[in-house]
């Protein structure tokens, strides 16, 4: 079956909680189009395993959403305090503005953000690869496993590598930095670091 999100209109994800499933991983077909407003609300977690064609806006104000199949995703991502944009597998490359305010997570498979970043919301990476090519200003990094590659600056209030890989790419500014377990910092980068 295929979900198609005309442009225009809206489609509400209010589950207030538990969790949902949109498609099924292992299992072919299923497709979601998304044109216009995917707008995840309330409590709970929904799941979107299957294709996710994203030339719309996908906006994050509660609970959690997360891909783990792939897409083209040339529209914007935002997510807004309270709201949960996670990543657990698959593969992409969002080209559209990703506007954070809530929190950016990557548990598995690998995302690239090409297009504009913004928000000072928390990105916290225990598997797969998350890539950031814009400047990054947040007032949370964690990084627990797999690999975050912030391929430009990097400022955060708070700056956390318990275990995986953090490639930096140019300066990282940390009012705080912690330093701890089996983690990788890596680059040619210059680390400024209030404590």
């Amino acid at each position: 079956a295929t979900l198609n999100i005309a442009s225009g209109t809206t489609f509400d994800d209010q589950g207030s909680n538990g969790s949902r499933l949109i498609g099924t991983a292992g299992y072919p077909g299923g497709i979601v189009n998304n044109a216009g407003t995917y707008a995840k609300s309330g409590g709970g977690t929904t799941f979107i395993q299957t294709t996710f064609n994203n030339t719309g806006a996908v906006v994050v104000s509660g609970g959690a959403l997360d891909f783990s199949g792939s897409g083209l995703t040339s529209g914007s991502y935002t997510t807004l305090a309270g709201g949960n944009l996670s990543f657990s597998d698959g593969t992409r490359t969002l080209s559209g503005a990703v506007n954070n305010a809530g929190s950016l997570w990557s548990s598995g498979g690998a995302t690239t953000i090409t297009g504009p970043y913004s928000g000072a919301g928390a990105i916290q990476v225990s598997g797969g690869t998350l890539s950031i090519d814009s400047a990054i200003a947040s007032s949370y990094v964690y990084v627990a496993g797999g690999t975050f590659n912030a391929n430009s600056t990097l400022a955060a209030d708070n700056l956390y590598l318990y275990g995986g890989t953090f490639n930096a790419g140019n300066t990282v500014t940390a009012a705080s930095l912690v330093l701890s377990g089996s983690g990788t910092l890596r680059g040619a980068a210059t680390v400024n670091a209030g404590s």
